[in-house]
């Protein structure tokens, strides 16, 4: 005889009157398929099974294990709704006032949940002084890129004034170039290096006194060139932009007067001007971080005019940012060119794949490693067209660190001064007034502004609030939970453990 095919059923057990019938009491039904011809259609074993001792005591248990529950929660109120020793009205208002609570606390949860996943900062400000403070880099650029001595003769000349507003682009272009120009123009080759040192204005020559400190006199050799959108540049005190901290700087400030920082009188060389925008004579300055490009897109450029000393007092500050969901969605990390994430390297890194993408070489301006850099030519005909309409996303970084600037200016040099100067770098009174300028860099302020986002509404936050809100409606708490499982599993598990002993006496009795 082979062996019977046994289904365990679970069958609701009616009745109005039960209090624990929301709880999903059962009785259990055990059939054995093999019997189902004598006699399981009529209902007599579903019956027998029913009304055996041990199954009731499944059920009596049950019962009594869910009042005691009912009774000792944590969770208020619910004692009152099923205690049957209660008159039903003051159920009936008890379960009321459960059911407010609950749809309340389920409101509140839900507006909690909502202001949590719009992920919004708030912003703190805080001043920290720092005795020693690292002087940034300062790139200076001479308005005019090429000099008119340098050209003149070159088979350059008539060619430079136009080529220049496309090698120098101080903006993304927003239309196409005009290429017509260069359809009957022969261009030689073109060496970026080669090019600032035969035509650029030359830091050698520029730079007429450079001291530090009043106690170190810096020179050229401080000096980087450097390619910007405003052409050939030069950077003091630059870092490795591609190897991020690899080389500490020397020049560290431990006080805020002019004495404490970098005095450097430049010669504009205004008499070897070929051809600059807007027909402005002076130098553009830019004081940015170590490892950050210089490019002049940016609003915080300084003008530095012939004639004046310059004072650039500067106040650091370093933001802080959060990753996304946050709406800041800031960006950390290296990129494929520079080993720091900022806006400027985000966006000289985008506008050279561009460029490369369409053109297959690197503008003078961008970054592209080892890369073939274009040509005058492909430059204003290939490479800007290429870079018309394009987007470059780059988010703000997750630590940055900028310095303001405020900039105030006297005349120099006095008038007594004039002779003395002329006799020593050998120019005229007029050559004076217009090339001569004077800068002074140097830290106003030892303390650090410190600008954070932070989650205006964090995890913990959310927690709190719904903690609260439970206490508050339902009296419960988080071991209010291990309440409801503990009674659930006990509830289980006595089912299953007395299920078996009635599933053994039953078919017991058959064999």
């Amino acid at each position: 005889m082979g062996k019977s095919s046994v289904r365990v059923q679970a069958l609701s057990n009616g009745g109005a009157d039960d209090p624990t019938r929301s709880f999903g009491e059962s009785v259990f039904a055990i059939t054995d398929n093999s019997s189902s011809t004598s006699g399981l259609n009529d209902g007599t074993e579903r019956r027998e099974i029913a009304d055996d001792p041990v199954c009731q005591e499944v059920k009596e248990k049950r019962k009594l294990l869910f009042r005691e529950f009912a009774s000792d929660t944590s969770l208020h109120g619910i004692k009152y709704v099923t205690n049957p020793k209660h008159h039903k009205f003051r159920r009936f208002v008890w379960l009321i006032l459960v059911l407010v609570a609950f749809i309340g606390f389920i409101v509140t949860t839900v507006d909690h949940l909502q202001k949590f996943l719009k992920y919004d900062t708030s912003t703190s400000l805080t001043y920290i002084t720092q005795p020693n403070q690292t002087l940034p880099a300062i790139t200076i650029c001479n308005y005019n890129a090429f000099k008119k001595s340098a050209v003149i003769n070159s088979g350059w000349e008539s060619i430079i004034p136009v080529l220049l507003p496309y090698v120098t682009k101080a903006s993304i272009p927003q239309s196409q170039v005009d290429v017509d120009v260069y359809e009957n123009i022969t261009l030689p080759d073109w060496d970026v290096n080669e090019t600032n040192e035969r035509w650029g204005h030359r830091i050698e020559d520029m730079l007429l006194e450079c001291q530090w400190k009043q106690g170190y006199n810096c020179g050229p050799q401080d000096f980087k060139m450097v390619w910007t959108d405003l052409g050939p540049c030069y950077t003091f005190n630059g870092g490795n932009v591609s190897q991020a901290g690899a080389d500490a700087s020397p020049y560290v400030v431990n006080g805020t007067t002019s004495e404490e920082g970098l005095r450097i009188r430049l010669n504009l060389e205004q008499y070897d001007y070929l051809a600059t925008p807007y027909d402005t004579a002076g130098f553009k300055i830019l004081i940015h971080n170590r490892y950050d490009v210089a490019t002049f897109v940016n609003p915080g450029i300084i003008q530095a005019a012939p004639g004046f000393n310059t004072f650039i007092p500067l106040t650091k500050t370093i933001i802080k940012g959060k990753k996304s969901p946050y709406v800041t969605n800031c960006t950390d990390g290296g990129l494929k060119y520079f080993a720091t994430y900022t806006p400027n390297t985000c966006l000289i890194e985008c506008l050279t794949d561009a460029a490369f993408e369409e053109c297959g070489c690197f503008l003078p301006w961008t970054s592209g490693g080892d890369g073939e850099v274009c040509d005058f030519e492909t430059a204003a005909s290939c490479s800007f067209n290429a870079l018309v309409g394009v987007d470059c996303p780059c988010n703000m970084p997750c630590l940055e660190e900028q310095y303001k600037t405020r900039v105030s200016m006297t005349a120099t040099p006095a008038q007594y001064a004039i002779p003395t100067l002329c006799d020593k770098y050998n120019m005229t009174q007029e050559e004076i007034r217009n090339n001569i300028v004077d800068l002074y860099i140097y830290f106003e302020d030892m303390r650090v502004t410190v600008i954070e986002h932070k989650g205006a509404y964090e995890f913990y936050d959310l927690t709190s609030d719904v903690g609260g809100e439970i206490g508050l409606l339902l009296g419960a708490s988080v071991l209010t939970l291990f309440e409801f499982l503990d009674y659930l599993a006990v509830y289980h598990m006595m089912g299953l453990a007395l299920l078996k002993k009635c599933y053994h006496r039953h078919f017991g009795k058959r064999r």
